[in-house]
């Protein structure tokens, strides 16, 4: 009996010694093709199957884990695995059993591994290992109960890499551990190398970060002299914004609430100081009346206050919030916020909106470009047929100053009034000293004179009594047209003189009516006009968040003049873009008669087919 253990003892030592130890290429080897399905992919050892396969053993997997494909399959049971990190462990479930009782191994059995990343590309496998070795089946020699150890050391190709909707690892090398190699009953020494693998595994669900809350105590009946409040957050991510951060702001809602230059018009503006768990604390005292940093006062009962939070400089609107603050009726009604004692009153009356640098926020602009212009494009020379005049983007066709014709407004069909442009941006510095940038754009369309002229997004820049008008123009141009096409972004159109313009400031609103404007760029008429051409005169207004606009916030400058200085000869532009050049002053003059007209139409059109005829011929 002893001498038949002894004979199989050194039996398995030299397999131990040769065929289990068939070389770094064969342990590498994952025994089979490159599997993809989920789970993790791995032989344990190659040369130990081999040697199963070499002398009868038999291989058994179990509770899940297959030979199929080859060489184990082990099923994805949950991960820990952190993508952020690259750290973290997928376990994996099933069992493989080895036993060969020729050479008195009843049983083998590998389960459960786990693969451990450490964010290194290195990591660790540990799987749960019970054998029974030597004696008898019914009484082996060296036995160890199914007990969890840190199996093998790895090495992975980088990090896991989305794939297919999973997230896949190779293993590049496992090497045994001493935990290992002890597992195995010494067959192997510390360091052997295993089998290389493959894991393919689920992404694992991340939980949605907490959303910021925000909690104000007390936030409502606060005395409105002024009353102590805390306000603290929890979920704010401590760099969730980077190096700029949160703000903690207290006011009404203002258009500029999140505008780092306008923290005057707040009574709180501050950094929220975010502690490492997403929690913050701010104890302030609010007040339902103030006046701020920008000189203006305000008042909770005209406008409610909250308290705002936001990320500072960003337009992530993750952290967002608003809560609101109520306070309680003054003790004295006649002498509280927002109200007015009326003439004897001991107090002064509750201060006006002023328009500051920090809260310019509406207005508009009322232009007509050029009166005669707008006529030869709306009322035409002979008519207007297929003529337009539209307004986009921001801009509309006003009733203000149009071309009347025998007591009839827009005679042609065709709306020949002032524009309207909107508010876009502002910088304001005083009355004398600003910028302000208009939306919308009008387009004329005079199909038959071969052009569409498009006026665009003018800019108005106030230096004193001076100015400039700029805008974006296009004069589009056909085949027969004697100019050629002009695209002018952003051109100083028209040189601007305030000095004699009516100037308004009060209500937060700045106002000047009936600017003269004159032409500056010629080209961007394609020579239709001579630079100093008078143009129609400018109206704008420019006002603060706070203000309500002459006729509401849509405005309502009014104010250009009938006319301006275009009248006669200039009604329209040079010969070469009419049929004939002598209709401009009798169309101007404004004569009531309509069979007038009709006879001067009558005479452009001879006259443009000789001027025609000459063309042909002098091109023959």
């Amino acid at each position: 009996m002893w001498r038949r253990l002894g004979a199989a003892a050194a039996t398995l030592t030299l397999l131990a010694g040769t065929a289990l130890t068939a070389g770094p290429a064969a342990a590498q080897d994952s025994g089979g093709e490159e599997a993809s399905a989920t789970g993790l992919h791995w032989g344990i050892k190659q040369s130990w199957r081999n040697y199963m396969n070499m002398f009868g053993g038999t291989v058994t997997p179990a509770d899940g884990a297959s030979a199929e494909p080859e060489p184990f399959s082990w099923p994805e049971r949950e991960s820990t695995f952190d993508p952020g990190t690259g750290t973290g462990t997928v376990e994996f479930g099933g069992s493989v059993s080895f036993a060969m009782p020729a050479h008195f191994i009843w049983d083998f059995t590998f389960a459960d591994p786990k693969v451990t990343f450490d964010g290194d590309g290195t990591g660790s496998l540990t799987g749960t290992v019970g054998y029974a070795f030597y004696g008898t089946a019914d009484n082996p020699g060296q036995t160890q109960e199914p007990t969890e150890v840190v199996f093998a050391d790895l090495t992975f190709e980088g990090a896991p890499e989305a794939e297919g909707g999973h997230l896949v690892a190779t293993i590049t090398s496992a090497t045994l551990t001493e935990a290992g190699a002890a597992a195995f009953a010494g067959f192997y020494e510390p360091g052997a190398a295993l089998d290389a693998g493959r894991l393919v595994f689920a992404v694992p669900a991340t939980e949605p970060p907490p959303a910021p809350t925000v909690t104000v105590t007390p936030s409502a009946g606060l005395d409105p002299d002024g009353a102590e409040v805390t306000i603290a957050g929890t979920g704010f991510a401590p760099d969730g914004n980077g190096d700029n951060g949160y703000r903690l702001r207290i006011g009404p809602d203002l258009d500029v609430l999140k505008d780092p230059s306008a923290s005057g018009a707040y009574q709180l503006d501050q950094a929220i100081p975010v502690n490492g768990d997403g929690t913050w604390r701010v104890t302030t005292t609010v007040k339902a009346a103030y006046t701020g940093g920008d000189g203006v006062a305000r008042t909770a009962a005209a406008t409610p206050f909250s308290v705002y939070t936001f990320a500072a400089g960003s337009t992530d609107t993750t952290w967002d919030t608003v809560t609101a603050l109520t306070f309680a009726p003054s003790t004295d009604p006649g002498t509280g916020p927002g109200t007015d004692p009326g003439p004897g009153g001991d107090d002064d009356p509750a201060p006006t909106c002023v328009l500051t640098p920090a809260n310019a926020a509406k207005g508009d602009l009322l232009w007509g470009l050029r009166k005669s212009f707008r006529t030869y494009v709306g009322v035409g020379i002979g008519g207007a047929q297929g003529n337009s005049i539209t307004a986009t983007d921001g801009a509309v066709i006003t009733d203000v100053d149009e071309v009347v014709r025998d007591g009839v407004p827009n005679p042609a069909g065709v709306p020949t009034g002032a524009y309207r442009f909107a508010f876009g941006s502002a910088e304001f510095t005083s009355a004398d000293d600003f910028t302000v940038q208009y939306r919308g754009t009008v387009t004329f369309s005079y199909p038959s004179h071969f052009f569409t002229f498009v006026l665009g997004d003018p800019k108005v820049v106030v230096d004193g009594d001076t100015g400039t008008l700029y805008a974006d123009v296009e004069l589009r141009t056909e085949e027969g047209a004697p100019s050629e096409p002009v695209n002018l972004p952003g051109v100083a159109l028209a040189n601007l003189d305030l000095a004699g313009a009516q100037e308004t400031n009060g209500g937060g609103v700045l106002s000047a009516r009936n600017v003269a404007a004159t032409l500056t760029s010629s080209a961007a008429f394609g020579g239709f006009y001579e630079d100093g051409a008078e143009l129609d005169p400018v109206s704008l207004t420019l006002g603060a968040d706070c203000a309500t606009l002459p006729g509401g916030d849509g405005g309502n400058t009014g104010g250009v003049g009938t006319g301006g200085g275009n009248a006669g000869a200039h009604l329209v532009p040079d010969v070469q873009f009419r049929p004939q050049a002598n209709a401009g002053n009798l169309a101007y003059t404004g004569l009531g008669s309509w069979p007038i007209y009709v006879g001067v139409t009558l005479l452009v059109a001879g006259v443009a087919l000789t001027l025609l005829a000459n063309r042909r011929r002098s091109r023959a």
